[in-house]
């Protein structure tokens, strides 16, 4: 796949039909709409994936998993939100749930992610007066972070 980079908030896509009048003629199964629709965003899918994970080959892989994730839920498709909204909560689920799926293939158990922070060096904390806000608060939001 072939895809160029470029910013996807600024492209311009092909707008003698709408996407609403697209979405509905391929929700009754509208082949050459389906279509359209995959040539319209398929660049602008590309160029999400890619600044979600700033790899190219995975965003390739990203972009072709979301269409069709497109392709199947477009029936699920309700109107309630523009097209390109429904659009970027597929690539953004898809991209966490992918990078989720590579963490929990490193860290399998409490055990095993204990044994991380047991091995991560401590350190002193810095300076009080050298941070914007109480060291507590950092400390308290590290636990949760790590808690999560």
């Amino acid at each position: 796949m072939e895809i160029e980079s470029i910013n996807p908030f600024a492209q311009e896509h092909d707008t003698d039909v709408a996407d609403s009048a697209l979405v509905e003629s391929a929700q009754k199964g509208d082949r050459d709409a389906l279509e359209r629709l995959i040539r319209r965003h398929q660049a602008w899918i590309y160029n999400i994936a890619l600044r979600m994970v700033l790899n190219p080959q995975n965003a390739e892989d990203v972009t072709q998993e979301v269409l069709i994730k497109m392709i199947t839920k477009l029936s699920q498709f309700q109107g309630k939100s523009s097209f390109r909204t429904w659009l970027y909560r597929i690539v953004a689920n898809h991209v966490i749930n992918m990078k989720k799926k590579c963490l929990e293939e490193v860290i399998t158990t409490f055990q095993a992610y204990g044994d991380e922070l047991d091995r991560a060096p401590d350190m002193d904390l810095p300076d009080r007066s050298s941070l914007p806000v109480d060291a507590q608060l950092i400390v308290e939001e590290a636990k949760i972070g790590c808690m999560m």
